[in-house]
C-alpha cells in the first residue's frame, strides 16, 4: 500500500507520516505503510479501525492562541473525537473562564469532565464539571489558593492537585460528596515549578515532573515525596504521563518526546517532534488500552498554528496532523 487514502472531509488539513511501515493508530488516524520521506499529505485519510478496537473517546479543551493575548482568560470550547465513526473534534460546551497558565490537565469520571479554573475574585478554584451526556456545566468551589495539574484516584476516589500558595507550593488531596468538597489538605511540600502530576493507579504513586533549567521527577508515595533521580536531565520535561502497561512515563521537551522508566529514572529518547512546539500550550494523554500517546500543541514560531501527534507504542511511529488556528488542552481518554 502506498499514499493515504484521500478523503473529502476538513478535519485536519494536512498530514504528516513518519516511518516507513506504520500499524492501525487512532480513530481518524489510520496510518498505513508508505514511504520514508517525511512529506506533507493534503487529504486526511478515512476508514479508521482503532489498533485494540478500544472504541474509546479523546475529550478536549479546544484552546486558540487568542489566549495567550487575554490573560488566559477564554472561552473555553469543550469538545471531542469519537472514535466509534471517526469524526472530528466538534465543540459541544462552551465555557468562560481563566485556565492556569501552565495547567493542561483534567479526568473524567462516570462521564463527567473534570478540570480546574481560576476564581480571582476569592482567590481559589473553580472545579468545573461537564456531564459529557446532557452537555451542562457545573461549578464545584474549591475553598483554597489556585489548584491546577487535576488527577484522580480511581480506587480511592481522590483528587490530587498542585496547590498554589505565595508561601510555597504544596500536593493537596480532597474528595467530593455530591457538589460538597470535603476532607481538603495538603499533604507534603513540592517544588515551585512543578509542571506536570501524573499517577499510577495500581498502587497510588503520584509523579510529578519539575524544573527550569534541568529536568526532575519526584515520587510520591504514602507520606514521602522523593526525587527519581534521572539518567538524563539535561531536557525539560512536560506532559507527564503514565502508562500502566509498562510501568513507563512518558513527557517531552520542546521537540523530543521520551520514555522513562517508572521504577529506576532511565530515559530515552523515542522521537522528535516535525517542529518545535510550545509548553506552555498542550494537550497529553495515553490510551492504554490502543497503546498510544496523543499529544497537541502550538508551534513555538507560528502561534496561530497547531499540531495533533499520535504516537504508537507498539509500531515506534507517529503521526502528525497540523491543525489551523488552534490546540487541544487537557486531553483525556473517555
Amino acid at each position: 500500500m502506498g499514499n493515504p487514502i484521500p478523503t473529502t472531509s476538513p478535519s485536519f488539513a494536512n498530514v504528516v507520516w513518519h516511518g516507513k511501515f506504520v500499524a492501525m493508530l487512532m480513530p481518524m488516524l489510520l496510518l498505513l505503510s508508505c514511504s520514508h520521506n517525511n512529506t506533507t499529505n493534503n487529504n486526511p485519510i478515512q476508514g479508521f479501525v482503532p489498533p485494540n478496537n478500544c472504541l474509546n473517546q479523546i475529550i478536549a479543551i479546544k484552546d486558540s492562541s487568542s489566549a495567550i493575548a487575554t490573560n488566559f482568560n477564554q472561552v473555553i470550547n469543550v469538545s471531542s473525537l469519537d472514535r466509534t465513526t471517526g469524526n472530528t473534534f466538534s465543540a459541544f460546551n462552551t465555557i468562560t473562564g481563566a485556565i492556569d497558565p501552565y495547567d493542561h490537565q483534567s479526568c473524567i469520571i462516570n462521564n463527567t469532565l473534570y478540570f480546574l479554573l481560576r476564581n480571582n475574585a476569592a482567590p481559589g478554584s473553580i472545579l468545573k464539571t461537564v456531564d459529557l451526556t446532557t452537555q451542562l456545566p457545573n461549578d464545584i468551589l474549591l475553598p483554597n489558593w489556585y489548584l491546577s495539574y487535576l488527577v484522580y484516584q480511581t480506587g480511592t476516589g481522590i483528587f490530587y492537585a498542585r496547590s498554589h500558595y505565595a508561601s510555597g507550593d504544596s500536593l493537596a488531596a480532597f474528595n467530593l460528596s455530591g457538589n460538597t468538597v470535603t476532607n481538603f489538605h495538603n499533604l507534603v511540600g513540592i517544588p515551585a515549578d512543578v509542571n506536570a502530576i501524573t499517577i499510577n493507579q495500581n498502587n497510588g504513586k503520584i509523579y510529578l515532573s519539575s524544573g527550569t533549567t534541568v529536568a526532575h521527577l519526584q515520587v510520591y508515595n504514602n507520606t514521602t515525596l522523593t526525587e527519581l533521580a534521572l539518567s538524563d536531565n539535561s531536557a525539560l520535561l512536560y506532559g507527564l504521563r503514565y502508562s500502566s502497561n509498562n510501568n513507563a512515563l512518558y513527557a517531552f521537551s520542546t521537540n523530543t518526546m521520551f520514555k522513562i522508566d517508572a521504577a529506576n529514572g532511565t530515559r530515552t529518547a523515542l522521537i522528535n517532534f516535525p517542529r518545535t512546539i510550545n509548553h506552555t500550550f498542550y494537550g497529553a494523554a495515553v490510551d492504554d488500552c490502543n497503546n498510544q500517546i496523543i499529544i497537541s500543541s502550538f508551534m513555538n514560531n507560528a502561534a496561530d498554528s497547531g499540531m495533533l501527534m499520535v504516537y504508537d507504542f507498539a509500531a515506534a511511529k507517529m503521526a502528525t496532523y497540523y491543525l489551523p488556528a488552534y490546540c487541544y488542552m487537557a486531553i483525556t481518554i473517555k
